[in-house]
């Protein structure tokens, strides 16, 4: 049996340069991370825009950030364009606005049966064969098709 194989990733709000004073704005980018167990790697960033206050967070409401808002937000769309040429694909929006996973096709994997699957159902069958219930070659021709044989 195949199943279908997917990457997954997820877009990151990355300050580049928190501002100097309290109320100034800091320059920041989105960067789309692969999520993977080896720690992935960046599928795509997003030009530097002005969009993070004094902690180095992303404004929330477009009176928050002024004029970075409508920066980020384009900044955003196209990294959005990119990934999705690439093949990449939305499957959800998380809590924050920018934060968006994506996931890409990667191929056809054959799952292999499970061994203890195989092996019960090899017993059961052996069970019947010894109790009488299948005869000889019944038990032959389940047990070949049970191994792929």
């Amino acid at each position: 049996m195949s199943e279908i194989e997917y990457e997954t990733l997820e877009i990151l709000w990355i300050a580049v340069e928190k501002p100097k004073f309290i109320l100034g704005v800091g320059r920041s980018k989105f960067v789309a991370q692969v999520i993977a167990a080896d720690g992935g790697y960046t599928a795509g960033e997003s030009p530097i825009f002005l969009g993070c206050d004094r902690h180095g967070t992303p404004p929330t409401t477009p009176y928050e950030g002024r004029n970075s808002w409508e920066e980020s937000h384009g900044a955003l769309d196209e990294l959005i364009d990119t990934l999705t040429k690439d093949g990449w694909e939305l499957v959800e929006t998380q809590e924050n606005w920018y934060k968006k996973q994506f996931r890409r096709r990667m191929g056809l994997v054959e799952s292999q049966p499970e061994t203890n699957d195989v092996i019960t159902q090899l017993e059961r069958l052996n069970t019947l064969h010894i109790n009488g219930a299948i005869s000889d070659d019944e038990f032959l021709s389940a047990k070949k098709k049970l191994l792929g044989m």
